[in-house]
């Protein structure tokens, strides 16, 4: 997912894979931002990090891991990203810098050594961001502390995982019930017990309870348990952090499912991934009805219900899970009692169905997709709400200094005439007109720019002379330089006093006096700007009469691959030109080809392997989508490689091959994928028997940027 702005803090709340499964590329991408957690969750990072570097030099040369580059890179430069990070305790205050207005804490989130509730407040406002969190004693966490949370929160934005879920969804005494009775089943028949577990938080709490049952003699005292590799490191971070005496029996060489003594075998992956242990020892065992299959969470038993379902053994299920339920959800809410509600991470229902639980409490919104923006707003009536940039409908426009040009002209014709008819002498004709040629002030912009709009900014005489509609649109975008801001600024006041909602958005480097700074830079900000509002809007048209030459030419590039409407308007012309779109369709049978090879170019963070995979690619393709940046030297995309990339993207997107989280490559197969030979305005794929890898795009945490 794109954001929108460099962000200059990157918090991460805990270590599970969704959460800092793209923090390496996230650094890269963003040298300037540091990244918060707390000690517990940093511990265990490192841990993850190692783990994820090795699983990718393990993995065969034809099954390329995503970033396998930059894995690559910080296994040998780790202190160069560790030194970034840094780590605060529980309810400890601080800030990103000493001017800083806004102060961060985190709180104990009860879902994994660790975790942690996000406060951000600028001491008016409030807004809390709580990561995966639990409210339910576990025999691990003690669950969050409502007394040490803020007291008035402006914003919650609170995970939706099991939104949907039943009741008793946390209840550790059924789960050692379901626990006690597989193992129960296996010792018994003589047979041994696999539990596809998690190495982060499930092992470790399940190692807890197989204490307790033997403790209560609830099952028999000589069984071992087994765990292996990541499961065992961060089990003894567990056991030094609280004090614990996780009890694992820790195997050297290969693990066999036949045990001398009978054997509980906490095996990842959870969700019986090809070529793990857990889903080894599945096809070693399934056939024995001897054997019991404890399943951790009713989750992991439902994405594996296709696995088991020949399966001989005895299949249970005792969830341990970490998150909270949907009635605790609710009832956190209503203890928080914040004024807006935001629900993320959680599936369309889970989600759907918290929001419409809640909205008797406060104001609710939620996003439907990673990437988009949610806006709270006041409408007509003054009520604050919140709005998802999905549901709108997005006017960008490109703005020049049209505007300022046409009231310096008026200014000096003014001072013409005053000096014609003897108002003033030429010493202040002189000074006045000097004055009117340097100096804008923005109060006096707007009072010429409403007298007569049309007349006083091409971008306006271009809108209000199509066939644009207030109605039409709900938000409108000012793209705009760091020197022509005042006019988008003016204009944004304009359309404020409409009622709509403006913003302007400043493109660094667009009007950088260095050619290569002006395209290696400002061209490609001003496309991801582009982009980034196509991709999140529901729908999107343009008026593109302001800015430079090659701003006009980009945006209208991106406007007509993407099938939207622009609008122009030349300065000597009297009628707007609704620009017809280019006579192109897009077939990425063979950009798909090279797009692994391009994404491991500009995310490496060694710049070796992706000179390397550079030089391996087709002349005319790298040339034209890819180009080095001027101050970092590496590799990045080329405003048309940004262009037909976010057009590959919402290809998929409109195929609904949505790129999940997930720390591995995805295979899609295109063979049944849609054509449409006949339009040229359609998005054409042609039948092919290619697998194409898709890199996989992780969730990760809350990105903080000060604006």
């Amino acid at each position: 997912t794109d954001i929108p702005c460099d962000p200059d803090a990157i918090f991460i709340t805990h270590a599970h894979n969704d959460h800092i499964g793209t923090l390496l590329p996230l650094m890269t991408r963003y040298p300037g931002a540091k990244v918060f957690m707390t000690e517990g969750t940093y511990e265990i990072a490192k841990l993850m990090l190692d783990d994820q570097v090795k699983i990718s030099t393990r993995t065969k040369a034809n099954e390329r891991i995503p970033y396998a580059g930059l894995l690559a890179y910080y296994s040998k430069h780790k202190e160069e990203f560790l030194s970034r990070m840094e780590c605060y305790k529980y309810l400890q205050e601080f800030k990103l810098g000493e001017n800083d207005n806004f102060y961060f804490k985190f709180h104990d989130a009860g879902h994994i050594l660790g975790s942690s509730m996000i406060e951000i407040s600028d001491g008016e406002r409030t807004v809390l961001h709580t990561g995966d969190y639990n409210t339910a004693i576990t025999f691990s966490e003690s669950g969050i502390n409502l007394a040490s949370l803020p007291k008035n929160v402006d914003m919650l934005i609170s995970e939706a995982t099991y939104g949907a879920t039943i009741k008793n969804k946390n209840n550790r005494e059924i789960a050692l019930n379901n626990l006690a009775e597989g193992i129960n089943h296996a010792y018994n028949h003589g047979g041994n017990v696999l539990i596809p577990t998690f190495a982060l938080g499930r092992t470790q709490e399940i190692l807890l309870a197989i204490n307790i049952l033997k403790k209560e003699k609830r099952i028999p005292e000589n069984i071992n348990a087994f765990s292996v590799g990541l499961s065992n490191k961060i089990s003894e971070v567990y056991n030094d952090y609280y004090g614990l005496d996780l009890k694992y029996t820790a195997k050297r060489g290969k693990l066999e499912p036949e045990t001398e003594e009978p054997a509980i075998f906490l095996l990842t992956s959870g969700f019986l991934m090809p070529e793990t242990l857990s889903s080894k020892f599945l096809e070693q065992i399934k056939d024995n009805p001897a054997w019991a299959v404890v399943f951790p969470s009713s989750y992991a038993k439902k994405k594996t219900e296709e696995k088991v379902k020949e399966c001989k053994a005895a299949v249970y299920q005792a969830d341990f899970s970490a998150h909270a339920t949907k009635e605790s959800i609710i009832s956190f809410v209503k203890a928080i009692k914040p004024k807006t509600l935001v629900f993320i991470h959680g599936d369309k229902n889970a989600v759907e169905n918290l929001s419409k639980s809640c909205r008797s409490i406060c104001n609710v919104c939620s996003p439907y997709e990673n990437g988009e923006t949610v806006y709270l707003q006041k409408n007509k009536n003054g009520k604050m709400v919140l709005k998802r940039s999905s549901d709108e409908r997005a006017l960008v426009i490109t703005v020049g200094t049209s505007l300022q040009t046409n009231y310096r002209n008026e200014q000096n014709k003014n001072l013409d005439k005053d000096l014609e008819n003897g108002i003033i002498d030429g010493k202040k004709y002189l000074k006045k007109k000097s004055m009117a040629n340097l100096c804008y002030d923005l109060q006096e912009l707007c009072m010429y720019l409403e007298n007569n709009p049309k007349r006083a900014s091409a971008e306006l005489n271009t809108l209000y002379s199509s066939e644009i509609k207030d109605s039409d649109y709900d938000r409108v975008f000012l793209i705009s330089t760091e020197g022509g801001k005042i006019n988008a600024f003016a204009l944004e006041q304009h359309f404020a006093s409409k009622g709509k909602e403006a913003e302007t958005v400043i493109v660094d480097s667009l009007d950088a006096k260095e050619t290569r700074i002006f395209y290696s830079e400002g061209l490609r900000n001003l496309v991801f700007a582009i982009v980034n509002i196509i991709f999140r809007f529901k729908d999107s048209m343009f008026i593109v009469s302001g800015g430079y030459k090659a701003v006009i030419a980009y945006t209208n590039l991106a406007a007509s691959i993407f099938r939207k409407k622009a609008y122009y308007m030349h300065e000597t012309s009297h009628s707007t030109e609704n620009m017809p779109l280019l006579p192109i369709g897009l077939d990425f049978n063979m950009y798909k080809i090279f797009r692994d090879d391009m994404e491991a170019i500009v995310n490496g963070a060694n710049i070796e392997y992706s000179m390397r995979q550079y030089s391996s690619l087709p002349e005319y393709f790298r040339k034209a989508l890819i180009q080095e940046d001027c101050k970092s030297h590496r590799y990045v995309y080329s405003p048309l490689g940004m262009i037909l990339n976010a057009a590959y993207r919402d290809s998929l997107r409109k195929m609904d091959k949505r790129i999940e989280g997930c720390p591995m490559s995805v295979l899609y197969d295109y063979d049944e994928a849609p054509q449409d030979s006949n339009s040229l305005s359609a998005y054409k794929f042609r039948n092919t028997d290619m697998r194409q890898k898709i890199n996989a795009v992780l969730n990760f945490d809350f990105v903080y940027g000060i604006s």
